[in-house]
C-alpha cells in the first residue's frame, strides 16, 4: 500500500475484493508472519478495533486490521473521529483497510496518511463483455438471453457474478457440456437452486401486494442467512426507485417500450444505468398496477428512512423488516407498528 491506511469505497465488490486481496498478498509476501484481524463496523466494534490498532502484537511485527461494512461509520461519529486521529499518527507495522459500499468517505479530503479508492459499477456493455469472457475462461459460451439472466438474477457486481458463473460452469461440467452455449433456461435452473429467495423475489411478491407471500419470502431469506437481510433491503430500495421512475414515465404518457428502455433507478456513481430487463418487467407491471404513484413515492421515502436502522441491526433486523414489509403492502408506506396490529406476535411458518 502506498499508505499504511486504505479506504476502499463503492458498490463494485468484485474489483474492490481484487484490490484488497492484492494488498493482502503483497503484505504477506513481504511479511510471512503477517497477523490479520477483522472487525465489522455494524457490530459495535469501535472500542475493540481502536484498542487493537494501538496495541502491539506479541507474535507478529506486521499486522493487517480490516474493518468491513464501513458504510455504517458516519462523519462526526465517535468511531470516525477516533479513526481519524489514529490515521493521522498510525502505529508502525500496522496496516488498516476499511471496506465500504458507499461512494463517499466520512473523512476529510486529502486526509494525511490515507489512500482512498472508489470502485464504481461498470458500464452495462462492459459487464456483458466481462460475463461472456468469464464463461469462456470456464470453457463455456453463453447466449445473449443467458447474459441477461445473470444480470437480472445477481447483484450487479463482479464478485457475485463470478461466484454464480463458477457455480453454473461447475454444474454443467459435471454433465459433460463443456464448450456448449448455455441458454437463459439452463442458467435460470441453476440460479434458482443456488440463490433461493433474494431481494428481487421479495420485491416481486411485494409488487403483487401479496402480504403472506412477501413475508414467506422474507422468512426464507432470514433462514438462509440473516446477514442476507441487509442485501435484500438494498435491492428492495433500488427496485422501488426503479419502479418510481417507471411509474412517473407512464404518468407522463410514455409507452411501455419507452419505459423499458429509459427507466433508471438510484445513481450509485458517475454513471446512470437505464432500462428494465425482460425478467423484471412482470414485477414492475404488477407494482404500477397495484400501487398508486403517491404510494410509491411514500414507499421510497420510507425505505430510505429505514435504511440506516436496518444496516445497523444487520442480522437482527428481521422483526423490523417484517414491519416494513407490512407497512408497504398494507399501508402503502405509511408507518404503523406491527405489534399493535398483532399483539400476540406474528409467526410465519415455511411449508
Amino acid at each position: 500500500m502506498k499508505e499504511q491506511n486504505l479506504l476502499l469505497l463503492g458498490p463494485e465488490e468484485g474489483d474492490k475484493a481484487e484490490r484488497f486481496e492484492a494488498e493482502r498478498k503483497a503484505l504477506l509476501s513481504a511479511c510471512p508472519e503477517l497477523e490479520t484481524e477483522t472487525y465489522y463496523a455494524n457490530d459495535n466494534c469501535e472500542k475493540e478495533a481502536i484498542a487493537s490498532l494501538r496495541q502491539p502484537s506479541l507474535f507478529a511485527s506486521t499486522r493487517l486490521i480490516v474493518i468491513k461494512y464501513f458504510e455504517s461509520v458516519k462523519k462526526g461519529s465517535s468511531f470516525q473521529k477516533a479513526l481519524s486521529e489514529y490515521i493521522s499518527s498510525p502505529e508502525k507495522g500496522v496496516y488498516l483497510v476499511m471496506l465500504s459500499s458507499d461512494t463517499s468517505s466520512p473523512f476529510d479530503k486529502g486526509h494525511k496518511n490515507l489512500e482512498t479508492v472508489v470502485f464504481y459499477e461498470d458500464y452495462d456493455n462492459n459487464k456483458v463483455r466481462w460475463i461472456r469472457n468469464a464463461f469462456q475462461k470456464n470453457g463455456f459460451k453463453v447466449s445473449d438471453d443467458g447474459i441477461e439472466e445473470i444480470l437480472g438474477s445477481v447483484e450487479n457486481n463482479k464478485a457475485d457474478m463470478k461466484s454464480m458463473i463458477d457455480s453454473i460452469s461447475s454444474y454443467y461440467k459435471t454433465k459433460g457440456m463443456n464448450g456448449q452455449v448455455l441458454s437463459s433456461e439452463e442458467i435460470s435452473s441453476v440460479v434458482s437452486r443456488e440463490k433461493g429467495e433474494t431481494g428481487y423475489s421479495l420485491f416481486s411478491a411485494i409488487a403483487e401486494r401479496n402480504l403472506e407471500k412477501a413475508l414467506l419470502v422474507l422468512s426464507a431469506i432470514n433462514l438462509q442467512d440473516p446477514r442476507g437481510l441487509v442485501a435484500a433491503a438494498t435491492i428492495l430500495s433500488g427496485e422501488f426507485r426503479l419502479l418510481e421512475d417507471a411509474a412517473m414515465k407512464r404518468k407522463a404518457g410514455k409507452s411501455d417500450d419507452e419505459i423499458w428502455k429509459e427507466a433508471s433507478g438510484l445513481q450509485t456513481g458517475p454513471f446512470v444505468f437505464k432500462g428494465i430487463s425482460f425478467k423484471k418487467r412482470a414485477a414492475m407491471q404488477n407494482g404500477m398496477r397495484r400501487y398508486s404513484l403517491d404510494e410509491i413515492h411514500e414507499i421510497v421515502r420510507y425505505l430510505a428512512a429505514s435504511d440506516t436502522t436496518l444496516k445497523t441491526q444487520g442480522g437482527e433486523s428481521f422483526p423490523l423488516f417484517q414491519t416494513i414489509v407490512y407497512n408497504i403492502v398494507v399501508n402503502g408506506g405509511e408507518k404503523k407498528n406491527l405489534a399493535s396490529l398483532y399483539p400476540e406476535g406474528l409467526e410465519i411458518k415455511l411449508m
